[in-house]
This record gives C-alpha cells, sequence and structure tokens, in this order.
C-alpha cells in the first residue's frame, strides 16, 4: 500500500490519514472533488495519478484481481459506466466458472453455458435460456393455462 505524507502544519494525526470502509482503503484529502468526509478511495488516486487528471463521477475504477485492497495501478481499469463494470464482472464470473469469458447463465435452470452451445440461446431481454428449458417451462404455462380455463 502506498503511504500517505502528512504537511508539517497539518493538524490531522497520523491515524486518520488512511481508513478502511468496506474492506476499501480510503486517504484523507479534504480538497479532492471525489472526497466523501474527507476521505477518497485511494483506488481512485491511484488511478487519477495513471491518467493524470480527475476521473468524472460515474467512471468507476475496477480491480482486475478483485481484491478490494490491492491498488497496484496495473490492477486497475477505469470503466466508462456502471454497465461496463458490470459486464467485466460478468465475464470475469464466466471465466471462473466454466472458463470461458462469453458463458452465461441460463435464465430457467441456473447452470453455466455458451451462447450457441447445445440450443442456448441468447434472448433480446438479454437472458440467456437453453431451448430445452424454455420448451419445458411453455408446456407447464400452457398446461396451467388450460386447467384455469377449465376450473372456472
Amino acid at each position: 500500500m502506498a503511504s500517505t505524507r502528512i504537511d508539517k502544519g497539518s493538524k490531522v494525526p497520523k491515524l486518520l490519514m488512511r481508513k478502511l470502509n468496506k474492506s476499501y482503503v480510503m486517504i484523507y484529502k479534504p480538497e479532492h472533488p471525489r472526497s466523501v468526509n474527507h476521505y477518497v478511495y485511494e483506488h481512485i488516486l491511484v488511478a487519477e495519478k495513471a491518467l493524470g487528471a480527475y476521473i468524472p463521477l460515474g467512471m468507476p475504477v475496477h480491480h482486475t484481481d478483485e481484491n478490494k485492497t490491492n491498488n497496484a495501478s496495473s490492477n486497475l481499469v477505469i470503466c466508462q459506466d456502471a454497465a461496463y463494470h458490470k459486464f467485466l464482472h460478468r465475464r470475469m464470473r464466466a471465466l471462473a466458472a466454466i472458463g470461458d469469458v462469453n458463458g452465461r447463465i441460463c435464465s430457467i435452470c441456473r447452470q453455466w453455458d455458451i451462447p450457441g452451445n447445445n440450443g442456448f440461446v441468447l434472448q433480446k431481454n438479454g437472458q440467456a435460456r437453453h431451448k430445452s428449458c424454455h420448451n419445458l417451462c411453455s408446456r407447464n404455462r400452457r398446461k396451467i393455462h388450460a386447467a384455469l380455463r377449465h376450473s372456472v
């Protein structure tokens, strides 16, 4: 972890210069535009130093190894928005689960698979389903609706 330099005239005790919040390291920087109660996440500061500019609000910084305390610049990715950050996490989960970043979870049986593999299709709404799971659900739904119609 990077150390924090304290100005000679600073009245903030050394112990308060660095703290943890939900496992994220925070640094005392009251003048920073993204400070919350005078603290900024260390990974934001490291990414801004590498970028050479402030990172605008709404641009998350992703830890590639998912270790919130590893704030090495080689471990950080500045994301364009929250959707891209979520996309990175989904691909990392797929890689860990089945060894392929394109893997998805079937919205019905909750099993991992790759779109195009064995009738596994990606729906327009972004969900993925096995055709067999979809057909089984459709059959069951038709049976339930038919039973409801006959019971009335």
